[in-house]
């Protein structure tokens, strides 16, 4: 084993064991279904999701005057007044996994409403994001986002299906992007960490012995 195979092998391991965020697949994430003739809106559930409550939601395609800096993406956003959707993913959550959801929340009206996005297990609301849209400024979006801090082996939630819900607990309230990461948290078992090390220090044993 040379120094070059020891260096390749400590970066597999360092590698091995970073861990790094995985996109979860929400459908219909930015509302572009269905597609609307340019200023119009409709009065129905978006594609993908369920209305909890309320009957005031649907799909807008804004004119530019609405949001003169654009959308977060795409043509069109979601709507919702007084009113809640959900989306229940075919992901279950998974322990020793964290996971952040995020969107874009646009205010239009001059009077700031409230709204609150979370991360939910059929009723049980594990983690939620909300307030009022007051610190949107008038005709534009502004990012928000929540984590769900990694459930532990036990928990009653693991297993049980990821649900995303919105709602707008006043006037309208608007989202577009609506995203959902999971990041792996879980260490090495100790064991693991003796097998791959050692293979490490034995290899550069020989290295030195060859020296």
């Amino acid at each position: 084993m040379n120094r070059l195979t020891i260096a390749a092998a400590m970066l597999s391991l360092v590698c091995a064991f970073e861990s790094t965020a995985a996109p979860i697949a929400i459908t219909n994430s930015s509302f572009e279904s269905p597609i609307l003739p340019d200023a119009t809106f409709n009065t129905s559930v978006p594609p993908g999701w369920t209305g909890d409550f309320g009957s005031m939601y649907g799909v807008w395609n804004p004119a530019s005057t609405w949001f003169p800096a654009g959308l977060p993406d795409g043509n069109q956003i979601g709507w919702l007044h007084a009113a809640g959707i959900s989306q229940t993913l075919p992901d279950v959550y998974q322990a020793g996994v964290e996971y952040e959801l995020s969107a874009f929340v646009g205010r239009w009206i001059d009077s700031p409403p409230n709204f609150t996005m979370a991360l939910m297990a059929g009723t049980d609301t594990l983690a939620s994001v909300g307030g009022s849209s007051s610190v949107i400024s008038q005709y534009s979006f502004a990012p928000f986002s929540v984590t769900l801090p990694a459930l532990a082996a036990g928990d009653p939630h693991v297993g049980m299906p990821i649900k995303i819900a919105l709602t707008s607990t006043a006037r309208e309230i608007d989202f577009d992007v609506i995203a959902l990461n999971a990041t792996p948290t879980a260490i090495p078992e100790p064991a693991t960490w003796t097998l791959l090390l050692g293979g490490i220090g034995l290899g550069a044993v020989r290295l030195y012995r060859r020296g």
